[in-house]
């Protein structure tokens, strides 16, 4: 279990989500002594309406928002008894084809996350201690290994061990930031680090840095990410 490392063990127990029905837990489970808690769920396991959709029934936008809106409520009162709240957003497995082009088309299975996942952002926007995170992203960063079929039918786990470890520093950022601590200082040379070239030998107007040219826009992004773009 990837959750079950340093340095979360330092000062957390980690427990694992009991067997059965993610709504069930949600309902019944106490909460009152976890400081927080991850729920990473399947769309198919808590929006039955998802479930018709796979096997191309059609169902009511209004019922399937109604779905939503309960799980939401769910996660909100959670959150209430806890310190923080950490929720992947819905992804789409892409063995599941759907309507295959037609798929961004009404019922469509592409269509449905990307409505689903809005209704849900949207429900949780004013949550203080709600942290949704992109797990597009960590599936992006494994690239087309990061859906394993092998292991969805020997162990039911949809994804990859890498997705799991991208999952894993995001929720940790998360802890972290909770707990106060902040990001360490970054100190970097300028010559041929920030820029390309040395100022004092090739002077400013000889710098490679932006402009039509690949390392030109590779040093600018950098920068970017020095000055703020990287807040993970």
């Amino acid at each position: 279990n990837l959750f079950k490392k340093e340095p979360l063990l330092e000062e957390y127990e980690i427990l694992d989500n009991p067997q059965g029905p993610v709504i069930s837990n949600l309902l019944n489970l106490d909460f009152e002594k976890i400081n927080f808690c991850v729920v990473w769920t399947q769309p198919s396991s808590v929006i039955p309406e998802f479930s018709d959709i796979i096997d191309l029934r059609n169902i009511s936008i209004k019922e399937l928002f109604n779905s939503v809106d309960y799980y939401t409520n769910l996660l909100k009162n959670t959150a209430k008894k806890i310190g923080i709240l950490i929720v992947p957003i819905w992804t789409n497995n892409p063995y599941q084809r759907g309507l295959g082009i037609n798929d961004l088309n009404e019922f469509g299975l592409s269509r449905t996350i990307m409505e689903m996942n809005h209704r849900l952002i949207n429900n949780l926007n004013d949550e203080s201690n709600i942290f949704l995170l992109n797990a597009n992203r960590w599936i992006n960063m494994v690239g087309p290994k990061s859906y394993n079929p092998k292991l969805w039918y020997r162990g039911k786990i949809l994804f990859n061990t890498e997705v799991f470890k991208q999952a894993y520093k995001e929720i940790l950022t998360v802890v972290n930031a909770a707990k106060g601590i902040s990001k360490k200082i970054l100190l970097l040379d300028l010559d041929n680090t920030l820029w390309g070239g040395i100022l004092g030998e090739d002077g400013i107007e000889n710098l490679t840095l932006g402009g039509h040219n690949d390392l030109g826009e590779a040093y600018i992004d950098f920068c970017d990410t020095c000055v703020g773009g990287n807040t993970g």
